[in-house]
């Protein structure tokens, strides 16, 4: 057996990622997607997977699209399953028998199906689609767009066009029936039990480009105007019906001025037929996960239900959570009370499934992307199911992460991570770069970093933390950046790079710095404010949050909270928490790297870096990719992903290049 290599860019071809997993009515089987990337289209695969939940034997394919298969969803009975398929041009839902055999195409809906939901007495699936748009229609046919409200695009979608909404159709059925109109969008259906009403996800507030807020409504399947059901005080989503369909739990908060933004979402509980609504993680000061992780990672493909999820009993509820670095399945009384932690530390979960004393789960570690998981209601009995990136780990000279505390100023403890560079020897000196997650209000953790991994690779420490304003750590750490952006996270920043040059392996002066998003931010904060960094990378950042304001999918909730007011009446501090107001004092040559469709960040941020750097003339280069979002590092064409590996490795090699005669000194 040859020995392991170092890795590569490259090896980003390597890896395939598991998600959504599913379990079967019985528990005995659970569906899962698992994604891998064709070279030579330059594209994503994903087809359906299915394997006992005991692990008794291996995965079997089920499905063999051309393109993408997912979202894999079993019938009442367990005898059909259900998934999304692109193969014959749009997606569309297609069913086939749950031990294998020949898929049957169900939807044709003109402009292609998402987030299928099967009723449970599986007669009909419910499911989502955009209206008000012909599918054939071409950007050179049409004269304008024309809009009346302030949000208008939204990034790794674009510029809005048409409306998502809510669509049944029986099996037999050979057209599909609308059940929500009008000018609103909704998302995430769920049957109740009885399979008389549908919940969905919509935000119908006057002043939806200005806040923060989205609603559960009750959808009547035999027709009717949607009810709402929760408060219309903040962001509620991932409904999820009890088993005897009196209550529907779901994740979100109020919006509290206090913490605005960054409050930690919590599980709830609200009564079908209206009445108080009940709290059940009062007092649970860590983050709850809604639609996706929050812990970062460049390596995962596909999403997958974090909860809440009933037990059969209902007598309780799970859902995911994270602390520390790690995302756990947690569970809570369905009356509210102490939250349990049913999975270990070291893990970040990704996807939650709950039938009987059954529960499967994808979980990802530092030196994994990710793999199946199950055990029982309790936590007990757990078994690893897949080990779908074995055989390529086991070629790879994978650089183990080590956990580090690091004090900060006030007597905060800062948690991070430090990689050692491959073949370290304790007589040699490296060069470190300092990595900043995005956010603020993610976290790193115990999630697979094919970028740590590369750059450790080539002969690069990586020290990657949680400062002030991350999740994880308890709702006042997370908010306690508000308004002041560049304060207390700053100093973090500062107090990890004191701790990398106080090792004795990291050669003094030359640490780097790079970010993405806040993590570009950061970035460029910390070289329009200090010299101590030898180079820096500047990713989809925010550079002047008053041009972000107005250009962002989400510039006027984001900006009003995190730096109080409007351009127009808080100048001052819009200037204030700029990193553009302070490029004049940048020093550190600059790689500023941005995607031309990012609408989280949009790309005349990074122009405007890139511009006044060079005008400046402070050394600087500017990658612009293209067809990508703000997601391009994680979900971007993978030749454009590779691309951007080697250019950034390229900039610190040229700017500060490894092992350049720091020997033993």
């Amino acid at each position: 057996m040859s020995q392991p290599r170092p890795v590569t860019a490259e090896d980003l071809y390597g890896f395939s990622y598991v998600s959504d997993p599913q379990l079967s009515p019985d528990g005995a089987r659970v569906a899962y997607v698992q994604a891998h990337i064709d070279r030579e289209s330059n594209e994503y695969r994903t087809a359906v997977y299915v394997m006992p939940s005991d692990g008794s034997s291996q995965p079997t394919r089920y499905t063999y699209g051309p393109k993408k298969d997912n979202s894999p969803r079993w019938s009442g009975d367990g005898r059909s399953l259900l998934f999304l398929s692109d193969r014959d041009g749009k997606p569309q839902v297609y069913v086939m028998p749950s031990d294998g055999g020949e898929a049957r195409k169900v939807t044709s809906v003109e402009n292609g199906a998402g987030e299928p939901a099967w009723s449970l007495d599986g007669s009909q699936i419910a499911f989502t689609s955009t209206t008000g748009i012909k599918s054939d229609e071409e950007v050179k046919d049409i004269s304008v767009y024309h809009y009346t409200e302030a949000s208008f695009k939204h990034d790794g979608e674009g510029i809005k066009r048409g409306r998502r909404h809510l669509f049944v159709q029986g099996l037999d059925d050979s057209e599909a029936t609308q059940l929500t109109h009008g000018e609103d969008d909704y998302s995430s259906p769920t049957w109740s039990p009885d399979g008389s009403r549908i919940a969905v996800v919509s935000n119908q507030a006057e002043d939806r480009p200005f806040a923060w807020v989205s609603d559960i409504y009750l959808v009547p399947v035999g027709g009717g105007q949607p009810v709402r059901l929760t408060t219309g005080e903040g962001p509620a989503g991932s409904p999820a019906f009890s088993p005897d369909g009196s209550r529907v739990a779901y994740i979100g908060h109020r919006n509290p001025p206090e913490t605005g933004v960054a409050t930690f979402d919590q599980v709830w509980t609200a009564p079908i037929e209206g009445g108080e609504h009940t709290l059940l993680t009062e007092g649970w000061d860590r983050s709850v996960n809604g639609g996706s992780s929050d812990v970062n990672s460049d390596s995962r493909f596909g999403g997958g239900d974090l909860g809440p999820a009933w037990s059969p009993d209902g007598s309780r509820v799970l859902f995911v959570s994270s602390h520390n670095g790690s995302s756990h399945v947690c569970s809570v009384s369905a009356g509210g009370g102490d939250v349990e932690v049913l999975t270990p530390d070291g893990r970040v979960v990704d996807g939650l499934s709950i039938i009987g004393n059954h529960v499967a789960y994808v979980a990802a570690e530092m030196l994994n992307p990710g793999d199946v998981y199950a055990c029982s209601l309790d936590g007990s009995g757990e078994t690893r199911l897949t080990h779908v990136n074995a055989e390529h780990l086991g070629g790879l000279a994978l650089s183990r992460p080590e956990e580090v505390s690091i004090p900060s100023t006030e007597g905060t403890t800062v948690q991070g991570w430090v990689i050692r560079p491959s073949g370290y020897t304790e007589d040699e000196r490296y060069p470190l770069v300092l990595e900043v997650h995005g956010g603020p209000h993610t976290l790193y953790g115990h999630a697979y970093f094919h970028e740590f991994q590369v750059l450790a690779a080539r002969g690069y420490g990586v020290l990657f933390t949680n400062p002030r304003g991350s999740n994880g750590y308890g709702q006042e750490f997370a908010a306690c950046i508000a308004k002041a952006w560049g304060e207390r996270d700053y100093q973090d920043i500062l107090a990890a790079a004191d701790w990398a040059e106080s090792q004795p392996w990291v050669e003094a002066g030359r640490v780097g710095i790079m970010g993405g998003s806040y993590g570009g931010y950061m970035t460029t904060w910390a070289v329009g404010h200090t010299e101590r960094f030898r180079v820096a990378v500047a990713e989809r950042s925010l550079t002047n949050w008053s041009s972000f304001y107005g250009t962002s999918d989400i510039g006027p909730m984001f900006s009003e909270w995190q730096v109080g007011g409007t351009p127009w009446d808080n100048a001052e501090g819009y200037a204030r928490m700029s990193p553009i107001t302070y490029v004049g004092n940048i020093r550190t040559p600059v790689l500023v790297i941005h995607s031309e469709e990012d609408h989280r960040c949009p790309v005349e941020q990074g122009e405007q870096l890139f511009v006044s750097l060079k005008r400046l003339g402070c050394e600087t280069e500017f990658l612009r990719f293209p067809q990508e979002s703000h997601d391009l590092s994680r979900t971007g064409k993978p030749a454009r992903r590779l691309e951007r590996l080697q250019r950034i490795t390229g900039w610190l090699e040229r700017h500060m290049p490894p092992k350049s005669g720091g020997g033993t000194s």
